[in-house]
């Protein structure tokens, strides 16, 4: 069979990116690129296609890759679109911090390949012949499961597509282990194209990361175009990332602002308009050492917003990287995926339910216990994120399972502690909330251990509307009063 060493590439990568076109000459059924550097560094490959559709996407950190892309999906590297290789031009663009010396071997064939999944696989894009890279293989209708409750699951996970140490189906076995519902794909700038066949739902989704912060899109439909060369800065410029944000919405994406204290990798777009903003990722690995402290932070930007009149949701995040038997050092229990777990109330478990459930901030997030959450109002059940209208009482009932210690509980009204009080491990926790006599309110809970260390949190029931006047970015920030870092 026909096969063909297209092109040797020697140079030095340059910062921030290096292009490289070659020609095909005829179709084939698979086209190889090996990538070689002289030293370890983070290099971000995308290759585009003829008619410029970006058909691979890579994140080279060690000093070798490889992509394979084929026209068969079961032979086709992850985070491609396969397809023939079509004759014309093709541009290799390589995103580098650090100008490192590489080598690129191109390779074309006609032969058959090995197989490269020894597992079922979901297909997330069913052609390359569309004019964009689109998930147009992924249903967010489909529901995997059809009961009207809350499902448990992490939007914010990392494989080895990135910078994770976990395989795709490590990270899989990792999910079942920690008994999640469904499972966010947020590879850094890497959509996938195609995940492991699972009965835990499997959401895409991209870490949009630069190096002024990180944010998620999930369930977004198609690739949007994040790069640093576009002619507004792309994701490393405020009117870049404002255009990026507004597309990814466009997309179908759900937007998910990460980590926003944690430095270095905090949200520093101090231009970003929070009218595009769908949530925020308040907790994230709570192993890692600077995170406690960085989701105190979250925790007093978030109650600022709701005291403005925003009903933006926070969710938590894994934002794991690791392997399960692998601690950050001075942490005392590994970093896992599904730690913090976010639960969602959902009426059926599809990638659309779970997406609305956590923009109408139907949401709460635990670590370490399993916490059952009941909210009703004259026996009709209350969802958190939702309005009360009137002059009601809410009755919340919570119950803590698997833990030994009581825990503390504080309810927190627009902003300020109005009562605390202790949970026993295994018997319900009754409080009741008034919206009487106040015409614009918020109430949320949290639960502490008694040392303070965060161990749960709610998103509010809220009472009345109220026009915000916060715009941006920086102006949540200035009147938050969190530390900030200056230009």
């Amino acid at each position: 069979m026909k096969t063909t060493v297209l092109q040797k590439v020697k140079g030095v990568l340059q910062s921030p990116f290096t292009v490289q076109t070659f020609d095909v000459n005829d179709t084939f059924r698979w086209l190889k690129v090996e990538f070689e550097k002289s030293a370890k560094g983070w290099s971000e490959l995308l290759l585009f296609d003829p008619n410029g559709v970006v058909r691979a996407q890579a994140l080279v950190l060690s000093e070798k890759g490889e992509l394979i892309i084929s026209d068969q999906e079961i032979t086709s590297s992850f985070s491609t679109v396969s397809g023939p290789i079509q004759a014309g031009r093709w541009r290799l663009e390589i995103f580098s911090q650090k100008e490192i010396e590489f080598h690129c071997r191109l390779e074309l064939g006609m032969d058959d390949l090995v197989h490269a999944h020894p597992f079922e696989i979901d297909i997330f894009t069913t052609s390359n012949e569309k004019p964009s890279f689109e998930l147009d293989g992924w249903n967010p209708e489909l529901k995997v499961q059809t009961e009207s409750r809350w499902y448990k699951g992490d939007f914010h996970t990392h494989t080895n597509l990135s910078d994770g140490k976990l395989t795709v189906d490590e990270g899989m076995e990792s999910a079942r282990n920690m008994g999640l519902d469904f499972f966010v794909a947020t590879d850094h700038n890497i959509l996938p194209t195609k995940w492991m066949k699972s009965d835990i739902l499997v959401i895409p989704g991209i870490e949009i990361t630069s190096s002024k912060g990180h944010f998620n899109a999930h369930g977004i439909r198609k690739w949007v175009d994040w790069r640093p060369s576009c002619e507004d800065g792309g994701m490393e410029t405020e009117k870049g990332m404002n255009r990026i944000l507004k597309e990814v919405k466009q997309a179908g994406g759900v937007r998910s602002i990460n980590h926003p204290q944690l430095k270095p990798w905090e949200w520093q777009f101090k231009e970003t308009l929070l009218k595009e903003i769908d949530v925020i990722e308040i907790w994230n690995d709570p192993t890692f050492k600077d995170n406690p402290k960085a989701t105190e932070e979250a925790l007093v930007l978030w109650d600022t917003l709701l005291n403005d009149g925003y009903r933006i949701a926070g969710i938590g995040g894994s934002d794991s990287h690791m392997r399960p038997t692998d601690y950050y050092p001075g942490a005392t229990v590994p970093s896992l995926i599904g730690d913090p777990s976010t639960y969602v109330w959902a009426e059926g478990l599809s990638g659309s339910s779970i997406l609305e459930g956590i923009k109408r901030g139907h949401v709460y997030v635990t670590r370490f216990i399993d916490l059952k959450v009941d909210v009703r109002s004259n026996d009709s059940l209350i969802l958190l994120g939702s309005e009360v209208e009137g002059d009601v009482v809410v009755d919340y009932t919570l119950k803590m399972e698997k833990t030994t210690e009581e825990c503390e509980v504080i309810w927190i009204q627009n902003g300020e502690v109005i009562q605390k009080g202790l949970i026993l491990p295994n018997s319900p926790y009754n409080f009741r909330a008034s919206f009487e006599d106040s015409e614009f309110q918020w109430i949320r809970f949290e639960l502490r251990r008694k040392d303070g260390e965060l161990l749960a949190f709610s998103n509010p029931i809220y009472k009345g509307c109220k026009t915000p006047t916060l715009t941006t970015w920086g102006e949540l920030l200035a009147k938050s009063g969190v530390e900030v870092i200056e230009d």
